[in-house]
């Protein structure tokens, strides 16, 4: 299983602006992901040029290669904002926000047996983007308001067309439910 720091050279493919990534994820299944932007490929040429097989490292002072790893993101993470966050935040945030947004623009079902069907889909996709199972996006992911405010009829009608306006919607939710 690959997280973003233990990306190898070979799980990344570049064409242009487009980078594409291919890597085992979770239940080792394959997983692909593309993003065209300049920076980030840019980014990834840079870092395919240094020696190794690992994609996120760099030179230290003492001008020697140091791999990237998870603790270090979040300790950058936590000293940029002060607050303890962590990649799993993140990974939260996503997922809640995604599972959010598409319940709310669902039209309402009817029946419990129709409810569970479209909460079990959304979280089904989230774990797709995820690259998880529904089980651990459920479990470790979705946060627990977005699922009570589902079940109570209480999520809003729209939550956004964009993951910043669903993440702005799921604020509220979260704070409604508290």
């Amino acid at each position: 299983m690959r997280g973003a720091t233990t990306l190898l050279k070979s799980n990344v493919q570049i064409d242009g602006l487009v980078v594409q990534l291919h890597f085992r994820g979770k239940g080792a299944r394959m997983a692909g992901r593309e993003v065209r932007d300049r920076t980030l490929a840019t980014a990834c040429r840079t870092l395919l040029a240094l020696p190794g097989r690992r994609l996120f490292q760099y030179r230290g002072k003492d001008g020697g290669l140091h791999a990237v790893r998870a603790s270090d993101v979040n300790a950058f993470l936590r000293e940029v904002s002060g607050v303890q966050v962590s990649l799993k935040d993140f990974r939260t945030l996503v997922a809640s926000a995604g599972v959010m947004k598409t319940l709310s623009q669902a039209r309402p079902a009817r029946t419990q047996r129709a409810r569970k069907a479209l909460l079990r889909d959304a979280i089904a996709a989230a774990a797709h983007d995820l690259t998880n199972t529904p089980t651990v996006c459920r479990e470790s992911y979705v946060h627990e308001t977005v699922i009570a405010a589902f079940e109570q009829g209480d999520l809003p009608s729209r939550a956004g067309r964009t993951l910043e306006g669903a993440a702005q919607a799921l604020a509220t939710v979260v704070a409604r439910h508290r």
